[in-house]
């Protein structure tokens, strides 16, 4: 009874031409709704966002007014376990079906119970699409109505994902196609199509209203219009419209591949190269920026980027607030010493000495080396000890008073604590398509150094640690071609998944040149690593 046209039959088989091979992420992300692309892409944005800010919190402290470092460091981001696939949604997009209706004459006088009767009848209804002018316009066994009805079949009416089945994202692999299951969608297609049927039909005389039948003498009979039940019963079921529906569905051949990923591109991280400076502002503070050009990735597509940011040295500030202003050593005086002229005297007297004495920048080569002795128990030194301090102190009593500088263990706070706030931009372009997104990070970090004395070579060693709160807002732009080769540019936003991470980490500094390592902990977990040369 149904029978295809080929307009038809076009429309539909290009829902197989869906099935073509997508030659890259372009092709792909086109071929994806508004709905499908984010989750599509959301990974790769997240991941891009988490690793463009880092990299900022391998020196806690700030630099001096105009000290300045430039580094370079490169943000290896892990995929995390759950980016390669997500919960596809089949698009809503309707096709077009023309469902060729015909009704038979028949139906019209199904309520007359007389055989002649309704011979009689029929032999005065013009069959479909005459006007009754000819003989033969007339046929009992012809067809009441004659023509297409149209419907609009959307996708996720006719294709299902099967129980645990998932798309690919960006970082996922091949996909199998989504195939049309009529064991699935055949009850809703058959009451969809058999009740839009009935919607357009209800109010044609003789089918769901009365029809008044004349002849040469005048009104001949009228029939009795059907309801919705009957009507199944008289057209849906006795034409076998399931069955009819099922053949050619099947027939059709309908399905839709769902594009894959580029998982062999990309690995199992992002790398990402980045070029930061940082200069030393009055005030405990330091401004960085940091930018890229252009970066090509994993032969998809093009990476931009852009920052600017800033912290604080909170202990600097701390050390202030307590000590209000400068701090001054006592003069050289005699009486500060006076255990060291008894026989009480220990090293801890003779250190004290020691300490005096290198605040006004003295030479205590020989002094040290005695109290070396008098640590080993060679009491004989003492007299030697006491000498070279007396002449000391007599020789220098009337100098200014040094300045002390506080450091280390000396400090209010004797490590290092710092806030920070950064924001970056980046563009990733992928053929037409394009993302673009803001990124901010909030970093309150700290660290500790260690006295390198050990190693005469090694200028700096220590640890730093912190967490950070950061956010991206994602921008994507690209033109969405559906399955009727209909296009719309598509503009979306979305937010990346990074909120919240921790992060620890070593450095040491070997002259001018800092090396540093760190390991921070989020949505995507990313080790930073880089080298810099820093100055103040």
């Amino acid at each position: 009874m149904i029978k295809r046209d080929k307009t038809i039959l076009y429309i539909l088989l290009h829902l197989s031409s869906f099935s073509m091979v997508f030659s890259g992420p372009e092709t792909a992300i086109n071929r994806l709704d508004s709905k499908n692309v984010e989750n599509y892409l959301a990974p790769i944005g997240t991941m891009l966002s988490t690793g463009l800010n880092s990299g900022y919190s391998s020196k806690v402290s700030s630099h001096k007014l105009l000290g300045f470092d430039i580094t370079l460091n490169i943000a290896n981001v892990m995929l995390p376990s759950n980016s390669k696939d997500y919960n596809f949604i089949v698009p809503d997009d309707s096709i077009h079906y023309l469902f060729p209706f015909k009704f038979p004459k028949s139906y019209v006088v199904e309520y007359e119970q007389d055989p002649l009767a309704q011979d009689w009848i029929l032999m005065h209804i013009p069959n479909a699409n005459t006007n009754g002018s000819d003989p033969s316009h007339f046929s009992n066994d012809g067809l009441f109505q004659d023509y297409n009805i149209e419907f609009r079949l959307p996708l996720n009416t006719l294709l299902f994902l099967s129980e645990g089945q998932s798309a690919p994202t960006i970082f996922g692999d091949s996909t199998s196609p989504l195939q049309f299951d009529f064991n699935i969608a055949g009850d809703a297609l058959y009451n969809h199509i058999a009740d839009g049927i009935w919607e357009e039909v209800k109010g044609t005389p003789g089918i769901g209203d009365t029809l008044w039948v004349y002849g040469d003498w005048g009104l001949i009979a009228k029939t009795s219009p059907l309801d919705s039940t009957s009507f199944r019963d008289y057209f849906a079921e006795n034409e076998s419209l399931r069955d009819t529906l099922q053949t050619t569905l099947e027939a059709m051949n309908i399905n839709m591949f769902v594009p894959g990923g580029f998982g062999h591109l990309f690995g199992k991280s992002i790398s990402l190269p980045i070029l930061q400076a940082s200069c030393g502002l009055p005030y405990h503070t330091e401004i960085t920026i940091r930018a890229l050009p252009k970066l090509n990735i994993s032969s998809i597509g093009t990476l931009q980027y852009g920052g600017i940011g800033g912290k604080v040295d909170i202990s600097k500030h701390i050390n202030d607030l307590f000590t209000h202003g400068p701090i001054y050593a006592d003069k050289l005086d005699m009486a500060s010493y006076s255990n060291i002229f008894t026989k009480n005297i220990k090293t801890e007297d003779v250190e004290k000495a020691l300490n005096d004495f290198r605040v006004y920048d003295l030479d205590t080569q020989e002094l040290d080396s005695l109290n070396y002795l008098f640590l080993q128990g060679d009491t004989l030194v003492i007299k030697r000890i006491q000498k070279n301090i007396k002449k000391t102190v007599s020789k220098y009593k009337n100098l200014p008073r040094a300045l002390i500088t506080m450091e280390g263990d000396q400090l209010v706070s004797p490590n290092d604590i710092s806030l920070g706030y950064y924001i970056n931009y980046y563009k990733l372009s992928l053929g037409a398509p394009e993302i673009k997104s803001i990124n901010s990070i909030i970093l309150i970090q700290a660290g500790k150094k260690f006295d390198t004395s050990f190693a005469s070579w090694l200028e700096d060693l220590g640890i730093y640690g912190g967490f950070g709160f950061e956010s991206s807002n994602i921008d994507l732009s690209y033109t969405y071609t559906n399955t009727l080769n209909e296009s719309n540019d598509i503009s979306k936003s979305f937010s990346g998944k990074n909120a919240f991470r921790g992060l620890i980490g070593t450095r040491m500094k070997i002259s001018y040149v800092d090396f540093y390592i760190d390991y921070n902990i989020g949505v995507s977990n990313t080790i930073n690593t880089g080298f810099g040369i820093t100055f103040k």
